[in-house]
C-alpha cells in the first residue's frame, strides 16, 4: 500500500512538471553542459512543507540547484525556476528572471507576484479535486482526476490545463505569460496534497 502511495505522490508531482514541461525543456543545450546540470531553480522558504518537492525533484533524478535566495538567481545560468509559495513580495526578482527569458512554475502566488503573472485572486477552495481533462490536443490518454488537500486558491487569469472541482471555473494549474517566458501557476496546496498522499 506504501509503495502504492508514494507511486500517486511521485505521479502527482510528474503531472505538475508534465503539464508545465516547458521548464523541463526550456533549454536546448549539450547535455554534457553546466547548464543543462543546473537547468532548473528550486525556492523555498526552510522548514515549509515545501521541502517535499526537493525529495521528489532528487528523487525522479531531475538535475536542479537550491536557492536559498531570489537575489542570487543571476549567479546561476538558469533556464526554469519551482517557486515554493511565500514569495508574494518578490515581483521584482521573479520579472528579472523572466525578462532574461527564464520560465517559471510558482506554487500559489499571492500579492504582486500574482499581479505580474496577470492573475486576480477571487477566493480560497478547501480541498477537492484536480481534473485533466482529456482533449484532441491533448497529451493525457483519459481523464484524470486527483484529490487535493489544503487549500487551494481560486485565480481569475491566465489559461486553464486542469480544473479545480468543485469550482469548475477555477484552475488548478494555469499558464499564464509574462512577455514571451511562460509561466505556470500551481493553485493548489502540492505539498500538503503530496505529504497527505504519502
Amino acid at each position: 500500500m506504501k509503495l502504492l502511495r508514494t507511486f500517486k505522490n511521485t505521479c502527482l508531482f510528474c503531472w505538475v512538471l508534465f503539464l508545465s514541461g516547458s521548464i523541463l525543456t526550456a533549454a536546448g543545450e549539450d547535455a554534457n553542459s553546466d547548464v543543462a546540470n543546473r537547468l532548473i531553480g528550486l525556492c523555498y522558504h526552510d522548514g515549509s512543507a515545501s521541502i517535499v518537492l526537493e525529495e521528489i525533484l532528487r528523487a525522479e533524478g531531475i538535475p536542479y540547484v537550491r536557492i536559498d535566495n531570489l537575489d542570487r538567481l543571476k549567479t546561476f545560468n538558469l533556464k526554469g525556476l519551482v517557486l515554493g509559495e511565500g514569495f508574494d513580495s518578490s515581483a521584482e526578482a521573479v520579472k528579472s528572471f523572466m525578462d532574461r527569458g527564464g520560465v517559471l512554475l510558482s506554487l500559489q502566488p499571492g500579492g504582486s507576484l500574482a499581479e505580474l503573472l496577470n492573475l486576480k485572486e477571487t477566493g480560497i477552495q478547501e480541498g477537492g479535486y484536480m481534473e485533466v481533462k482529456r482533449d484532441s490536443t491533448s497529451l493525457v490518454p483519459h481523464d484524470v482526476r486527483f484529490q487535493l488537500f489544503g487549500k487551494a486558491k481560486l485565480y481569475e487569469g491566465g489559461e486553464c490545463l486542469t480544473r479545480l472541482e468543485p469550482s469548475s471555473r477555477a484552475g488548478g494549474i494555469i499558464c499564464t505569460k509574462h512577455g514571451s517566458p511562460t509561466a505556470m501557476v500551481v493553485a493548489f496546496d502540492l505539498a500538503t496534497t503530496m505529504l497527505t498522499i504519502l
